[in-house]
């Protein structure tokens, strides 16, 4: 897939970068962006350190000092990103400041005793693995000292992402199963807000199959994100699929009305005049 060979080439950048020094790359959450720089920092024989989701800035400071040559590889960090400590670290990491000699210094100026050291001359690279990605000129100012990659996803993207998964027998020991899962998650893309899903969501369905293979699909259906009414008009509308099996599918999807369905369609403006007429009419004459 497209965006994996992306990142592998952005951690090999990042890697040789005699410039840059720091790689944010920004997901939704529950595509595997952790597992999956893991495994590429493994594969190339990279010994890094993985700092956890909640990280004070002395903490991170302090990890700078004890791992100065080191790949850290900050994991769900938004909150480093909204504290003014942690980003002047930060920036001092990845780039040189002026009387530095040219050495990346970071300095903490405090007689805390749980401070590691005054300063240090940070060496290694960093990769910041995030969700959300915060606008503003602090940020900006970090984004401009790195490589920066955000996976934008799209439906086709992911049903390849799903479809792949399905096919891991590291992940699932009955592929077909998987497969079958994700099929039908596929199949119903239309009512359902396609953004919010992830690999969670695939895991949690196959639990369902393997658990009870006759009502899993019931058990799943309230649990997956599903659109709102108006919105589901409006996906369903775009799916090419007849009106009549477009109303159908939002009424199982929903349990609302016919009524409801074509009064959604009217105020979205997906009705010529002639067809509200006529569907008026119609439900006119089913009352």
């Amino acid at each position: 897939m497209r965006h994996i060979e992306l990142i592998k080439k952005y951690i090999g950048a990042l890697l040789a970068s005699t410039e840059l020094h720091m790689l944010i790359l920004v997901s939704p959450p529950g595509w595997g962006k952790s597992t999956l720089v893991d495994a590429m920092l493994t594969a190339a024989n990279m010994g890094f350190q993985a700092i956890g989701s909640y990280s004070t800035p002395l903490y991170f400071y302090n990890c700078l000092c004890d791992f100065p040559d080191d790949v850290l590889v900050l994991d769900d960090c938004a909150g480093l990103f909204t504290d003014k400590i942690a980003l002047t670290h930060l920036r001092a990491a990845t780039w040189s400041s002026a009387g530095s000699g040219g050495k990346r210094r970071v300095a903490w100026g405090s007689t805390c005793k749980m401070v590691a050291a005054p300063f240090v001359d940070f060496t290694g690279k960093l990769i910041l693995l995030t969700n959300v990605f915060p606008k503003g000129k602090e940020t900006e100012a970090l984004r401009s000292r790195a490589f920066f990659y955000e996976i934008r996803l799209d439906r086709y993207l992911v049903e390849e992402l799903l479809l792949s998964a399905a096919k891991s027998k590291e992940h699932f020991d009955n592929p077909a199963l998987a497969g079958e899962v994700v099929q039908h998650i596929i199949d119903n893309l239309d009512c359902l807000d396609w953004s919010k899903l992830n690999f969670r969501s695939l895991k949690m369905a196959y639990d369902f199959a393997q658990q009870d293979p006759d009502g899993w699909k019931e058990m799943l259906a309230p649990l997956l994100p599903s659109l709102s009414p108006k919105k589901l008009v409006t996906a369903l509308d775009k799916s090419g699929e007849p009106v009549k099996k477009q109303c159908e599918d939002f009424q199982q999807a929903t349990g609302l009305s016919r009524r409801t369905y074509f009064n959604y369609r009217k105020e979205l403006g997906l009705e010529s005049h002639t067809q509200s007429v006529q569907i008026d009419s119609e439900q006119g004459r089913a009352l």
